[in-house]
């Protein structure tokens, strides 16, 4: 786990990565999307739970944090989901009904403090406005992908996932030819 950069004013990437033996490394990211109403989008991978946590620590109070959007429900996106939530007591988590299904065959969550949606529906997360979408690429019946277009930004999941050689700010530093052979192995 890394020290979470800043993406854009008050939005913060939370990096992480694992290794992948002969391809280098899956680059993992959460968001956090500072403002009135935080909103956590995915918290990060299993193995990095503990640090995680940790790491969204010195960006935020949790206790401040309102909604978890999980992108769906695999390991490096909801790892420190338990974690996350024991520590912000007033967070809703926003996601599929299947996502809550599979996550519920792992985790305790309070049914109370779930959001279930779909893509294609409206989401007032306190003062942002978003909207739920499928991703153009996805792996699992409960990806979705949030779009927030007062901020112009979209969060796709694993739609653009690749194995990388090092990790980079942004896609562009990577060469092509490599770049998209470890999105076809992904």
């Amino acid at each position: 786990m890394s020290v979470p950069r800043v993406r854009e004013s008050e939005v913060f990437g939370l990096p992480s990565q694992q290794p992948v033996p002969g391809w280098g490394f899956l680059p993992i990211y959460s968001y956090l999307v500072r403002g009135p109403t935080p909103i956590l989008v995915d918290t990060g991978a299993a193995v990095d739970n503990a640090a995680f946590v940790e790491a969204l620590d010195t960006v935020m109070d949790l206790r401040d944090l309102r909604y978890v959007l999980l992108t769906h429900e695999d390991a490096d996106h909801a790892g420190a989901l338990e974690a996350v939530l024991d520590r912000a007591p007033r967070a809703r988590l926003v996601t599929t009904a299947t996502g809550f299904g599979k996550l519920g065959a792992q985790l305790a969550i309070d049914p109370s403090r779930v959001d279930l949606v779909k893509p294609g529906c409206a989401l007032a997360l306190g003062d942002t406005r978003a909207t739920v979408l499928r991703p153009p690429h996805y792996d699992s019946p409960a990806t979705l992908a949030l779009h927030v277009p007062a901020r112009r930004m979209l969060f796709t999941s694993d739609a653009f996932g690749a194995f990388v050689r090092a990790m980079v700010e942004r896609a562009e530093a990577l060469p092509l030819g490599p770049l998209g052979a470890g999105m076809s192995a992904f």
